[in-house]
């Protein structure tokens, strides 16, 4: 279903991770900055309602194993970098601007679908 990550991945092979800067010790890593956006956004998703129930949990992790068919340590680390980034982060816009830029419109409306699925993963939408 989320093809495109994978596809996107393919095509974004030479481009560097995002490492840290501004006097702090480097944040993680990712293979690639469009993967840390992503995550980054489903990770806000689920915490929109301020609690991240396990239901949420899984479903990104699901979502990350079916797009960008990561599992184990990997997994792990992209989830610890892009929340990471996410908490040094002072706005979305670092993380949404490369999404903006790397994906296509196609490509956009399937990671707004993915978001809400997140986001009613534990039976209720918030209304932020």
């Amino acid at each position: 279903m989320l093809e495109w990550l994978k596809q996107l991945s393919k095509q974004l092979a030479s481009e560097p991770g995002w490492g840290g800067g501004g006097g702090r010790a480097p944040a993680p890593r990712a293979e690639h900055p469009y993967q840390i956006a992503a995550v980054v956004l489903m990770i806000e998703a689920s915490q929109a309602d301020e609690s991240v129930l396990p239901e949420e949990r899984l479903a990104i992790e699901s979502a990350i194993r079916e797009a960008l068919d990561l599992d184990g340590q990997k997994l792990e680390s992209l989830l610890a970098a892009a929340s990471e980034s996410a908490r040094a982060a002072t706005s979305l816009y670092e993380f949404t601007s490369v999404l903006n830029r790397d994906l296509g419109q196609e490509q956009k409306v399937l990671l707004v679908k993915m978001l809400w699925r997140i986001a009613f993963a534990d039976g209720n939408v918030d209304r932020f």
